[in-house]
C-alpha cells in the first residue's frame, strides 16, 4: 500500500453524482496533493450501527485525512458522536458533524462549514450592523441543518472553532427549531 497517497471521504446519499467528484481531483492536482476521493453512499434512515462501523473503519484507515458529510450530519452525530476525540463548539451546539479531520490519529468532528457559510451569507445580505440599525425580528422556518446554522450564526460569530456572542443580533427571534425541540 502506498501510504503517501491520502484518502478523503465523502459521505452522503448519492455522492457519485455530486460535483465534488469532478472538483476534488482538480483541486488536489492544483495543490499537488496525492489525494483520492472515496465516496460512501448510505440511504436516508441508515441504522446507527452502520454509522458507528463507518467511523471505526475511518479511524483505522491509515490513508484517511478527513471527510465531508452531507445528508447524514445529525444522524452521524447522534449515532457515533461519542467515537470522536474532539468536537468543535458548533458540532456540540448544532448536534451535527459536517466535516471530519484526522490528524495524528485524533478524530475531530466539526459543524463549522454550514454555520460559517450561513453567517457569511447573512452578513453579506444584511451588512454588519443590520439589527443595531433596525427594529427587525427574525422568523426562521427550518428545523434541519440549515435552520440550525442560521440560528447559530444569527446569535454567534465564529472565530476559528470558537463561538463568540454577536454584537449585532436580533432582539427577538422565533425558530421552528424551538418547536421541534419540545
Amino acid at each position: 500500500m502506498d501510504l503517501k497517497r491520502r484518502s478523503f471521504y465523502f459521505l452522503g446519499v448519492t455522492t457519485k453524482s455530486s460535483a465534488m467528484v469532478q472538483i476534488l481531483p482538480l483541486w488536489a492536482d492544483h495543490l499537488k496533493l496525492d489525494l483520492a476521493l472515496k465516496c460512501v453512499d448510505m440511504p436516508i434512515g441508515t441504522a446507527p450501527e452502520v454509522f458507528r462501523h463507518w467511523v471505526a473503519d475511518l479511524r483505522t484507515d491509515l490513508t484517511a485525512v478527513g471527510a465531508v458529510v452531507t445528508t447524514h450530519k445529525t444522524d452521524l452525530f447522534r449515532a457515533a458522536g461519542d467515537m470522536f476525540d474532539e468536537h468543535d463548539e458548533l458540532a456540540l451546539l448544532c448536534q451535527e458533524i459536517g466535516s471530519i479531520v484526522i490528524d495524528n490519529g485524533v478524530l475531530f468532528g466539526s459543524a463549522s462549514i454550514d454555520v460559517a457559510g450561513a453567517g457569511s451569507t447573512l452578513r453579506y445580505m444584511l451588512g454588519e450592523t443590520y439589527f443595531q440599525k433596525s427594529d427587525a425580528d427574525v422568523l426562521c422556518l427550518g428545523s434541519g441543518g440549515a435552520g440550525k446554522a442560521i440560528v447559530a450564526s444569527l446569535l454567534n460569530d465564529l472565530k476559528g472553532n470558537h463561538l463568540i456572542a454577536r454584537n449585532d443580533k436580533p432582539k427577538n427571534y422565533t425558530s421552528t427549531l424551538q418547536a421541534a425541540a419540545k
